[in-house]
């Protein structure tokens, strides 16, 4: 009977919670191409993925306060829901609504960039000029030309509404407050949404005055404030924090002026082929640098580390199936023009640690933050809003 008793009492405070529920309104427009389809790979705007990614900014909002996994999927599992023994119902509900019509249309040409270890089929020559947008969208989504698509997608400038609904408490909950933040400031979603693909835009949110509390210049300043030097995350493996570099400045780059979606996304190619190669296009002044590992055929190796798997730089004996590239693209739009951004979440990749030790992750690191100071300039949350 007291088991019983308990769990009443528990099931009456859940459904006290949702009778003071709030909702939250988001009005977005999208950026880049949103390859975001349903089980058959036809695209189509769902729910699912928008609070698959509110979780996940909700790990990197709150993994600070955890010892580890096990207590933060806990905690998780309160908010967002799970299954298991401890199967409980998602307090957070994502409605998605709007008119938009897939296409599969070609995507408009942009001027090819030269990547240095590419080579054409059947040859062994090295060094060949690439489309930029099938660089970064990879073969599953464009044909090498990086216009014809292989599936669907929902087409830029087409705006949806994401309808959010959730208890008054999680508001009082400085971790969730902060995730949707992130959500709102870094949102991507979709097919190869870390290499841009998928970016969309929050242009209004309501009610009107709750963006307003948690982007205002001193919020984000004490939050930046707070966050830790990106060399001491790398006690977890996994992301769990946005870092700061030497300088105090948030791990985000940004590069502005581009006068189209296409513009931004050929030169975020552009930086990532410098980043892993060491070479610049020849319309840049960025130094000549090494370029990341040799090339290692076996073993992993630094190149690995920024997302794998790598088309022209297997690691057979490491025997990894997949590994996320801890960067991540996306671009803004404000007026008519466009912004690339670069964000670092830093963390330990354990599965590599037969390989690379974590000092030497570190200094992996040290030099794609070397290479993008080069490029782009840092970049505040502001700025991405």
């Amino acid at each position: 009977m007291a088991e019983s008793g308990d769990t009443w009492e528990k099931e009456d405070k859940l459904r006290r919670r949702f009778e003071k529920q709030v909702s939250l309104t988001l009005h977005c427009r999208i950026v880049t191409p949103m390859f975001l389809g349903d089980a058959e790979q036809k695209a189509a705007l769902r729910p699912e993925p928008f609070k698959g990614l509110l979780r996940y900014w909700w790990r990197v909002a709150a993994g600070r306060s955890f010892s580890g996994h096990k207590e933060m999927l806990e905690e998780e599992t309160k908010i967002f829901g799970g299954g298991g023994e401890k199967a409980r119902k998602s307090l957070v509900t994502i409605k998605v609504d709007g008119n938009v019509l897939a296409t599969k249309s070609n995507l408009l040409p942009t001027d090819k960039i030269y990547h240095p270890e590419a080579h054409p089929p059947r040859s062994s020559r090295k060094g060949m000029d690439i489309s930029p947008l099938c660089y970064l969208a990879g073969m599953g989504l464009t044909h090498p030309d990086g216009q014809r698509v292989k599936r669907s997608y929902l087409p830029v400038e087409n705006s949806f509404v994401i309808k959010l609904f959730f208890p008054r408490t999680l508001l009082e909950e400085s971790a969730f407050k902060v995730a949707l933040l992130y959500f709102c400031a870094f949102g991507s979603v979709g097919s190869r949404s870390r290499n841009g693909w998928g970016s969309f835009q929050v242009e209004k949110v309501e009610p009107e005055d709750w963006l307003q509390e948690i982007s205002n210049a001193n919020f984000i300043k004490i939050l930046q404030n707070d966050f830790p030097h990106w060399r001491k995350c790398f006690d977890k493996s996994y992301p769990y924090t946005l870092a700061k570099g030497d300088d105090g400045k948030a791990l985000l780059w940004k590069a502005e002026g581009f006068k189209s979606w296409q513009e931004a996304m050929k030169f975020l190619a552009e930086v990532y082929v410098y980043i892993r190669t060491g070479e610049p296009q020849k319309w840049h002044k960025w130094s000549r640098q090494t370029k990341l590992d040799p090339d290692a055929q076996n073993f992993i190796a630094e190149r690995h580390l920024l997302g794998f798997p790598l088309t022209n730089h297997p690691a057979h004996k490491a025997r990894w199936k997949r590994l996320a590239s801890p960067l991540r693209f996306f671009v803004r739009r404000k007026n008519t023009k466009y912004t690339a951004f670069i964000l670092h979440l830093s963390y330990f990749i354990e599965s590599a640690q037969r390989f690379i030790l974590q000092n030497d992750q570190i200094k992996l690191w040290q030099k794609v933050h070397e290479r993008l100071d080069q490029t782009m300039q840092r970049a505040s949350i502001n700025d991405c809003l």
